[in-house]
């Protein structure tokens, strides 16, 4: 069992709003969809909580921008924004 499944339990990411689409939180283009997405997510803390307790650098998690998706080196359309 990992670490987010003994804080969480093993069933949050199940009931992630981002299941259907979870390519569009690590495409900077997408950003305000998947904000958006986040915004009405029942598991939003513990997403923020688990990228926290598992460093993760890219991506929307929580509905906190994480860095960029390093595609090219490209660091454009990523900031410091969060959902609602």
């Amino acid at each position: 069992m990992s670490l987010h499944d003994d804080t969480f339990g093993p069933d949050w990411q199940d009931r992630a709003a981002c299941g259907s689409d979870p390519e569009s939180f690590f495409d900077p283009k997408r950003a305000d969809e998947a904000l958006a997405i986040c915004a009405r997510c029942e598991v939003r803390e513990p997403c923020a909580a688990y990228a926290d307790a598992n460093d993760e650098q890219f991506g929307i998690w929580g509905g906190v921008v994480r860095g960029f998706m390093p595609s090219g080196g490209n660091r454009r359309g990523w900031s410091e924004r969060r959902a609602g």
